[in-house]
């Protein structure tokens, strides 16, 4: 027994020790297998998020192309592959890893980014297949506009049947919007922050354009006469004559619609004098109604709304629809050449009616051609927006319903809310003759910004006239009996001149306004609340004249260190030169601005001719 026991060995604390460093090493061993598990899950599943987001935003892209350019065949497989790839990215999601990851606060809102994203493509590709099914609806097979024969010939029940899908399309992009919207977006990294604000930016004008256009598919069969006929009075501004929202009417007619077919009545004919003030207002919408009501007390009959286009519009219809024959013109007129051809050649005769005669007969032989015609879709809905933006195309309907389209549009002349900065300045002809194209209208406004949160503004109006002397014509005027005063006190032959308003904020303090030619100005309150500075500048041939406005706003609202102000030009052939300068107080730089401005330290500025509202901002340190 003693020698058996001299055998048995107990366990001593050393090998108990080995054993529990075993037990450590393999659980250790276990947890880097896991870790090493998750982080190859992680980095497949991370590539696969990615892989699908990047496929289904190509996808959406060549989908989006494909649709709008007529081919909805070879869309509908690009917007089948970019639902697969969002979902692929949205399954990769699911993964362990990324689950695990998403509760880390920082890399989590970044994984909710592109989730977001993910569920956001995979929306904008279901709106993608319904607008396939619109597509195929409006027969849509080429690249020129859909469901018509023409720009005046118009397939109404298509419209009809194309709609319901529109709304489908506009509800998916805005449920893909909203997705983007909600996210937490404070802690992205820096790739992951440009991807999103991309999508962002991305879905968000294509929710918008979709919402448009189904209130646009949805409005018009009634615009059109769908449910009996409609007439407009077709209103064209001369921008060589400016006032208000753009320039004096001189040519009317009337656009009759019957079930989707437009047709102009008659030809365009010379507005006459009762239509010469209906557009001295500001408002597109007031001009509107000053247009139904001239035209109601001229005989034109009953009418359900205002075409209130100009010369610019009818250089664009040329654009949208290609050349026309215009008799005795022995070649064919263009979009570059009809500008300069309705505002200026057309009134170099001796004759005042032969001239307005020659440009109803140009207008009308445009406006006839553009209704008969089918340009392809990307040139019609650019000219149609580039229009519409610049305001050369305001459409005023006297069904409240249809108007509030049209303003939602941006194309109902409803007044445009300046805010407590803006630039806006009205030329008004105060003179009988076109000589406003042969002027060169500049506009210099400087704004200083100061530490105790005011501004000192500085607008200075200058006028140079580059016409000739003669010989008289319509365009450039005629002499006066002997006993006849020079109108405005400028030469009757090439003289111009036009009373000035400058708009000044509400509660603009210390405002002065004069010309450098001692004339009469004035500060007077408008019925909204505003002020404006107004001067006449009066130039004869090879002359200059200016109006300088001063005024000071105690508070420029520059609290949260941005500084705000829009740019409202009058419509105008040629554009007037702006130029703009903003200037930081001392200390402060300029460290963020809006594209249009060059930015060099506490200095911003902006030159060029606007065409469109413009909002232009800095932010400060």
């Amino acid at each position: 027994m003693r020698r058996l026991a001299s055998r048995v060995r107990l366990p001593t604390p050393r090998k108990r020790r080995s054993r529990a460093r075993r037990i450590v090493l393999a659980v250790l061993a276990g947890l880097a297998t896991l870790a090493i598990l998750l982080t190859l899950d992680a980095v497949w599943a991370g590539r696969s998020m990615f892989r699908g987001i990047s496929t289904a935003r190509s996808a959406l892209t060549e989908g989006t192309v494909a649709v709008v350019t007529g081919d909805p065949d070879a869309a509908a497989p690009q917007f089948e592959r970019a639902a697969e790839a969002a979902d692929a990215a949205l399954a990769a999601d699911a993964h362990p890893s990324i689950s695990l990851a998403s509760r880390l606060p920082w890399l989590g809102d970044n994984l909710d980014a592109v989730e977001a994203v993910a569920e956001a493509s995979r929306s904008t590709a279901d709106a993608g297949l319904a607008m396939v099914e619109a597509a195929r609806i409006l027969d849509w097979h080429d690249v020129r506009i859909p469901a018509a024969e023409a720009i005046g010939d118009v397939d109404l029940a298509a419209l009809e049947r194309a709609a319901p899908i529109l709304d489908d399309v506009a509800t998916e992009l805005g449920i893909a919007a909203a997705r983007l919207e909600a996210a937490d977006t404070g802690r992205l990294l820096g790739p992951v922050a440009a991807g999103f604000d991309d999508a962002v930016e991305t879905i968000q004008r294509r929710a918008q354009i979709a919402l448009d256009a189904r209130e646009l598919v949805q409005m018009l069969p009634r615009f059109l006469g769908a449910g009996g006929q409609r007439r407009y009075l077709l209103a064209v501004q001369t921008l060589g004559r400016p006032q208000g929202v753009g320039g004096e009417v001189d040519l009317v007619g009337v656009v009759v619609a019957d079930d989707g077919a437009m047709t102009l009545e008659a030809p365009l004919v010379p507005a006459g004098a009762l239509f010469a003030g209906a557009t001295a207002t500001t408002d597109g919408r007031s001009a509107g109604e000053n247009l139904l009501a001239a035209a109601t007390t001229s005989g034109l009959g009953d009418l359900n709304g205002v075409l209130l286009t100009d010369s610019l519009w009818l250089a664009d219809a040329l654009w949208t629809t290609g050349t026309v024959d215009i008799p005795g013109r022995r070649l064919p007129l263009n979009s570059d050449q009809a500008a300069d051809m309705l505002e200026r050649t057309v009134f170099k005769g001796s004759s005042v009616a032969a001239a307005a005669a020659r440009r109803a007969e140009i207008a009308t032989a445009i406006v006839e051609s553009y209704l008969t015609r089918r340009p392809s879709a990307e040139a019609f809905a650019v000219a149609l927006a580039r229009d519409v933006a610049e305001r050369h195309l305001t459409v005023v309907a006297t069904k409240p319903s249809e108007r509030r389209v049209f303003e939602r549009l941006g194309a109902g002349g409803a007044p445009v809310r300046p805010g407590l900065h803006a630039l806006a300045v009205t030329w008004t002809t105060a003179v009988e003759n076109h000589a406003a194209v042969l002027v060169d209208r500049t506009v210099d406004h400087k704004v200083q910004l100061e530490i105790d949160g005011s501004a000192r503004i500085r607008t200075l109006i200058a006028l140079t006239n580059d016409a000739p002397t003669g010989p008289p014509s319509a365009l450039l005027g005629f002499p006066l009996p002997a006993t006849v005063p020079d109108p405005a006190d400028v030469d009757p032959v090439g003289g111009w001149a036009a009373d000035v308003a400058v708009r000044l904020p509400p509660k603009a303090e210390n405002a002065t306004a004069e010309t450098s030619i001692p004339s009469e100005t004035e500060i007077a309150r408008l019925e909204g609340g505003g002020l404006t500075a107004t001067g006449r500048l009066a130039t004869d041939p090879g002359g200059s004249m200016s109006l300088i406005v001063n005024y000071r706003v105690a508070d420029a609202r520059i609290g949260d260190g941005v500084y705000r102000m829009l740019v409202l030009p009058q419509p105008s052939w040629p554009a007037e030169r702006v130029h703009i300068r903003i200037e930081t107080p001392p200390g402060t730089v300029i460290v963020e601005a809006s594209e249009e401005l060059e930015v060099g330290g506490s200095l911003a500025q902006f030159t060029g001719r606007p065409t469109r509202p413009m909002s232009l901002w800095i932010r400060l340190d």
